[in-house]
């Protein structure tokens, strides 16, 4: 009898060891969702607002043709035979002031806009693991308490209630997050590319001062072709993403060695 108590006690225990750690870390991969989500939602927002960041020359050279007013008339003073060329000094007064403001500012996008690719995608990876493990603690849990139902949120009862809503909706997201990736990208591509970007002309190799100038005029095409590889390559990642088995992570488990 006293061994039969202290087997229970010990089944007890453990249950109770096992219930404790299945709860705390749940709570964490909750929070680690939750904290995922919203640099989902900031990279979208980043996105979207650097698509429309992508038209400001644009609207800089328009602002400075029809709404530097006081600038045009003291132009007009200067020059009185051409009514053109207080709009048109105006216009690139504006630009170049705010061309070195905007190329940084387009910078720190493309910086950004990787560093948070980079971290949806490391989140998101730790995230399908932290299931994964949830799901083999279950396993444990009912084994101890001898259920069939209970404990198997994570597991099997997902994939028989939500798997499929969930796949859809992450299907949606990646393919909303890959437009914008596309957009931003092709636009910054398209405004940044320089006539002259491919240096036929620079017949000596070896001419460095010339190569100079020549990265000199192309630096932030250049810049995104490196920012787009880079992202994309996280993109591709995040993108293929899948779930290991349960079994052939707890096979890999037991061996100690990572799975394929």
């Amino acid at each position: 009898m006293n061994g039969v108590r202290e087997l229970d006690n010990l089944t007890g225990v453990r249950a109770t060891a096992l219930v404790d750690h299945y709860q705390k870390t749940r709570d964490q991969v909750s929070r680690a969702w939750e904290q995922r989500n919203h640099r989902y939602l900031l990279l979208v927002g980043l996105l979207a607002a650097a698509i429309v960041l992508s038209f400001a020359p644009i609207i800089v050279e328009l602002v400075g043709r029809y709404t530097l007013v006081e600038l045009s008339e003291v132009l007009k003073k200067a020059a009185p035979g051409n009514k053109d060329t207080a709009k048109d000094v105006a216009a690139l007064s504006l630009a170049a002031r705010w061309d070195v403001v905007l190329t940084i500012v387009m910078i720190v996008v493309l910086v950004s806009v990787f560093y948070m690719m980079t971290d949806l995608f490391h989140r998101s990876s730790l995230l399908v693991s932290s299931y994964v493990y949830l799901a083999l603690v279950e396993n444990e849990i009912r084994s101890v308490l001898q259920t069939n139902v209970a404990f198997t949120r994570e597991g099997s009862f997902y994939r028989a209630t939500g798997a499929r809503m969930s796949v859809l909706i992450g299907l949606v997201n990646k393919g909303m997050l890959g437009c914008l990736l596309f957009v931003f990208f092709t636009l910054r591509l398209l405004f940044d590319y320089r006539d002259g970007l491919i240096p036929l002309g620079l017949a000596e190799r070896s001419n460095l001062p010339a190569w100079a100038v020549w990265a000199q005029g192309n630096f932030l095409f250049l810049f995104d072709v490196l920012a787009l590889l880079l992202t994309a390559g996280m993109y591709l990642g995040y993108l293929t993403l899948r779930t290991p088995s349960e079994t052939t992570v707890r096979e890999a488990v037991v061996r100690g060695i990572p799975p394929p």
